[in-house]
């Protein structure tokens, strides 16, 4: 995709669409609520990390409580993400419609499908930034600590040229503890290099995780 095209993809995604109506007023609504019980504080890696994320971009998060989405948002408040949730959220047809219209895209943890990967795929080729917690799910990790990374997020990123943004939610000691949030500088992946082998895949994963450990050292 030459750079036109992708200038073209940007300008599309940014025009208004009746369909984002339910995401735009929910995140602007509870913005400010959210606001004054997180009082996040987002922190850069660098001034190449501070700069606007435009066109498409896969954002990668250790996932440590509920309210991490929330978090996110906070991070990249300009832009509409497209999170990648647990299909155990879509399980009732007030759910699925809900979560579908907040641009939620469904996977099941256990059996990837191919599905989850076109969704990915279709809303990255729009120029969407789309969130992903590589982790696997919810894990109740010790402070500063992150688990292994699953592959997924690094295939999704190659096969769609989109760079990966590493994200650190420092997890609060108490619940009166303003949030902490570190946002790395985007990791562009080589994808001309055609089919990757998994073992690359899964070493270029370990060095997002490895980076993500990094940005410990900056929400002290």
């Amino acid at each position: 995709m030459n750079y036109q095209d992708k200038q073209q993809k940007k300008k599309k995604y940014k025009k208004f669409r009746f369909k984002y109506f339910i995401y735009d007023f929910v995140k602007w609504t509870g913005a400010l609520s959210a606001f004054l019980v997180l009082r996040p504080k987002v922190i850069y890696e660098n001034k190449q990390a501070r700069k606007v994320l435009r066109g498409p971009a896969v954002l990668v998060a250790n996932h440590e409580s509920v309210l991490d989405p929330i978090k996110i948002h906070f991070s990249f408040w300009y832009r509409r993400i497209h999170l990648v949730a647990t299909s155990q959220l879509f399980d009732t047809k007030f759910k699925n419609w809900f979560f579908h219209k907040v641009l939620c895209i469904p996977v099941n943890r256990e059996h990837l499908n191919i599905q989850t990967y076109r969704d990915v795929s279709d809303r990255l080729n729009e120029g969407a930034v789309v969130g992903i917690f590589p982790e696997g799910g919810l894990k109740n990790n010790e402070q500063g600590q992150i688990s292994s990374f699953k592959a997924g997020a690094v295939i999704m990123a190659l096969k769609n040229d989109a760079p990966v943004v590493p994200v650190y939610i420092k997890k609060p000691l108490h619940w009166y503890n303003r949030q902490r949030i570190v946002v790395g500088e985007p990791i562009v992946l080589d994808s001309e290099s055609g089919n990757i082998p998994l073992s690359e895949v899964e070493r270029i994963s370990t060095g997002i995780r490895e980076k993500e450990i990094e940005l410990i050292k900056l929400a002290k």
